[in-house]
């Protein structure tokens, strides 16, 4: 698909001031997680919608029905996004991959207050790429138990998946060394993989000036 593969290199260029994983990284971690027909599949810090659009050419890679067609058009990719420029290219990046009226909301994340967060508000997968370091507003700050700028998305996504659902979030190595977080991951979720990025993806690391992992 070059039209398409072009098309996207235009929207990306619209994010320079933000941190876009390579392609090679977010196909592969939607490739471990397998999603399935009928499976949710949530990115709260959606960007230009990459891992979103990833899992939908995963998903569209298979015999498909009119009723699985539907289901991935309306009740499978949902996202979040609190940055206007990176919001209009999401949408229009799942436009351009074939998602009509994209589930993604225009809202700061972190406004959801954890303590919160019912099954209902959950889903099977949790894929993000979330900006770390920075401040938060004073109320929105509210919403976090731990109140360090490191870790408040990290704290977000580990509250997010259903039971036996399943995530992959590009993480600093400082967001793990952050005190209680690691042992909050722990006790909530079953750490299967945690993997420092190679030297390949030199140029994306040094932009946000820290290895992830």
């Amino acid at each position: 698909m070059p039209q398409l593969r072009h098309a996207e290199s235009l929207l990306y260029k619209g994010l320079d001031n933000l941190t876009v994983p390579p392609r090679p990284l977010i196909r592969a971690l939607v490739q471990v997680n397998a999603p399935k027909i009928g499976e949710t599949i949530y990115d709260g810090a959606c960007g230009s919608a990459g891992f979103l659009c990833e899992s939908y050419d995963y998903l569209r890679a298979g015999e498909l029905t009119t009723e699985h067609l539907e289901t991935l058009q309306t009740r499978t990719f949902y996202g979040k996004e609190k940055k206007s420029l990176a919001y209009i290219i999401g949408i229009m990046n799942m436009n351009l991959h074939g998602i009509e009226a994209p589930n993604i909301i225009y809202t700061n994340t972190l406004t959801e207050n954890l303590p919160d967060i019912q099954d209902r508000d959950r889903f099977d997968i949790i894929f993000a790429n979330p900006l770390f370091g920075g401040k938060e507003r004073t109320e929105v700050q509210q919403n976090i138990p731990i109140k360090t700028g490191e870790t408040a998305c990290l704290q977000h996504f580990i509250k997010k998946p259903k039971a036996g659902g399943r995530a992959a979030v590009v993480i600093t190595n400082t967001a793990t060394r952050v005190r209680n977080v690691p042992r909050t991951a722990r006790n909530q979720v079953e750490m299967a993989m945690k993997y420092r990025l190679p030297r390949i993806f030199a140029r994306f690391v040094s932009y946000i000036k820290t290895r992830h992992h």
